[in-house]
């Protein structure tokens, strides 16, 4: 539960985020009046007269979508881009229906393993190390269907990770987002508003949770999705950890494209701006992936997959991250600076047991210098992970 500190800021940030959504939702999504079966006999006449009339058939199909005539909407859009292929009214009007007549899907990947960390306690000294085995296991959960005029998507996400030489950083987490995809224009694009939440949990105590909205804007580009994400929520961290709790911004993107060296490879980037405005200090030594701070952080993570056979995949990845904090290091220092730099390799073995089966094996030296006591570390990690699709 949220301390008093961030309560009534998550719940105005859920009102507002749920509100923001609806509006979204329901005002973009109105359709005409729906039109009664002879409406739509008197509307198709002149299209019989001249079936090249693109305005007779551009009424047909608005008044065909309206009144629920999906697939008859669906085949005069097509064929206005027959006749006009730059007609935006019907390349939109035929992605919108598509999207729409899609069924329902629901994907599930799961995954567990077992990994190998040199410092996962993050010591700065060598001697003050904890090499630790771990287990972890981790499941996402994807669910697309229509409700009402629009195609609605639900992410949810949980993962555990547990180290039993070093158990003051055993963590656990769950997240979910829910919302419309909008169409935008008819090349494929949406945007896509929801309201997000998630929980962690750090040594077995509750770390913090959070909640508020985003807003996605999405779509296919140069062979591969592209992606650019606005999150914001209103984080409160538990007593142990954070004398304060507040908000956390970030501005994310997704960017990808396919056959850049060898035809079957694929480099994907994934830049992100991140603003924490969690006053206060960190009562805890807290991991640099969850540590609180009023701070901002710019960096992104670039991964390079190429499948070399048809049942491996090879991958080197790297992320560099600079966290820039308004507060000083220590008494009588400059305000803290940190930089993370994280390169990996990995090799995929796909279908291994089954066709939607694969098992990766990854390896990630982490590097973090800070000008803070106790804050520069490095840490070698290694798992190995069987990945199942349903």
């Amino acid at each position: 539960m949220l301390d008093d500190g961030g309560g009534t800021g998550a719940t105005a940030i859920i009102r507002i985020a749920f509100a923001a959504v609806c509006l979204a939702a329901g005002g973009i999504a109105v359709l005409p009046a729906p039109a009664t079966a002879d409406e739509l006999d008197v509307l198709y006449a002149p299209i019989l007269a001249n079936p090249r009339d693109v305005e007779a058939n551009l009424a047909y199909a608005r008044a065909a979508e309206a009144r629920g005539e999906l697939r008859k909407a669906l085949t005069t859009y097509e064929r206005v881009l027959l006749l006009d292929p730059g007609q935006a009214e019907a390349a939109e009007g035929l992605w919108r229906i598509r999207r729409l007549l899609e069924p329902a899907s629901t994907t599930v990947v799961m995954e567990a393993g077992v990994g190998y960390e040199g410092n996962p306690t993050e010591q700065s000294k060598p001697r003050f190390y904890e090499d630790s085995a771990s287990l972890f296991a981790a499941a996402r959960l994807r669910d697309e269907r229509r409700l009402g005029d629009l195609r609605w998507r639900t992410d949810v996400q949980g993962y555990g990770i547990w180290y039993p030489d070093a158990e003051t950083v055993n963590n656990a987490g769950v997240a979910a987002n829910v919302g419309p995809l909008i169409p935008v224009g008819g090349d494929g694009y949406t945007i896509r508003p929801a309201v997000v939440g998630a929980l962690e949990w750090l040594d077995q105590s509750f770390l913090y949770g959070e909640a508020g909205a985003s807003l996605t804007f999405e779509g296919r580009f140069a062979g591969a999705m592209q992606a650019v994400e606005l999150r914001g929520v209103w984080r409160g961290y538990g007593d142990r950890w954070a004398s304060d709790s507040g908000p956390v911004v970030d501005l994310s993107g997704h960017f990808a494209t396919a056959g850049l060296i060898a035809d079957r490879d694929l480099l994907a980037i994934r830049p992100r701006l991140r603003w924490s405005g969690v006053d206060g200090k960190s009562l805890a030594v807290v991991p640099t992936e969850f540590e609180p701070g009023n701070y901002i952080e710019l960096g992104a993570r670039v991964d390079y997959n190429v499948r070399v056979v048809d049942w491996l995949i090879a991958g080197a990845h790297v992320g560099l991250y600079e966290r820039w904090f308004s507060a000083s290091a220590a008494p009588g220092r400059s305000d803290r600076e940190d930089t993370y730099f994280a390169p990996g390799a990995s090799l995929t073995f796909t279908n291994l047991i089954t066709y939607a089966t694969d098992f990766k094996v990854d390896y990630t030296y982490q590097r973090q210098l800070s000008n803070a006591p106790g804050r520069t570390f490095s840490n070698n990690v290694v798992t190995g992970r069987v990945i199942a699709r349903f």
